[in-house]
């Protein structure tokens, strides 16, 4: 028997008052029931379906990030294997009364081998971060990853930008050795920049994140 769940994922981010997705598309393992997605208490998302994985819904997922990246809890898990549902759309964040806007952004739900069950989040606009041991080196070629994504941002703007968020992540991720990643989000309060934004995932079906710098083109 196929049973449609509520599965509940937590956006905590300091400032934020409202989380918005607008689906554009999922994959879902077949025979499963899927009832669309809603937001529930402003800062969780809320996905109808049923729970059971598999490796097609894992591909969907690898080829919806295919040039970026996707995390999980754990900072070495890199790609699923098995999966029961993902989705895939913009998501936005409304954090210190400023409007963050992800496109093509993916959520994702999988199963642990003692039967709970492990999110997933990816992007192709996402730089993975798949050490536990994070060098300045290391987060200063993530930020310049991400950077990357964002093809109107040419240069660092202002200057020693990509310096200050690089020590922003190493603080972040030796404190929570999880998986963590860097995505670029538009701001509604400007046409010409970017805003840096790192996830890490917890294993209370949430995610713990925070901005780390914003960069204007020249």
């Amino acid at each position: 028997m196929t049973t449609q769940h509520d599965n509940d994922f937590t956006f905590n981010f300091p400032g934020l008052t409202q989380v918005g997705f607008q689906e554009r598309d999922h994959s879902i393992s077949s025979g499963q029931p899927y009832g669309g997605v809603s937001i529930k208490n402003s800062n969780t998302v809320t996905i109808k379906a049923g729970r059971h994985k598999t490796s097609q819904v894992a591909h969907w997922f690898n080829d919806a990030v295919y040039g970026g990246g996707g995390i999980a809890l754990t900072y070495s898990d890199t790609s699923p294997e098995e999966l029961n549902f993902a989705v895939r759309g913009t998501l936005t964040l409304v954090i210190n009364n400023i409007t963050y806007t992800a496109q093509n952004f993916v959520l994702a739900q999988g199963s642990t081998t003692t039967g709970g069950n492990n999110w997933w989040l990816g992007s192709a606009q996402m730089s993975g971060i798949t050490h536990s041991d994070v060098t300045l080196d290391y987060a200063t070629a993530i930020v310049k990853a991400t950077l990357g994504y964002a093809v109107d941002i040419v240069t660092e703007d202002p200057v020693g930008a990509i310096e200050d968020t690089a020590k922003l992540i190493v603080a972040a991720v030796q404190k929570h050795k999880v998986g963590s990643g860097e995505v670029p989000f538009t701001l509604n309060t400007s046409n010409s920049a970017v805003e840096l934004l790192l996830f890490q995932v917890s294993e209370n079906h949430d995610t713990h994140g925070s901005l780390t710098g914003t960069y204007t083109a020249p």
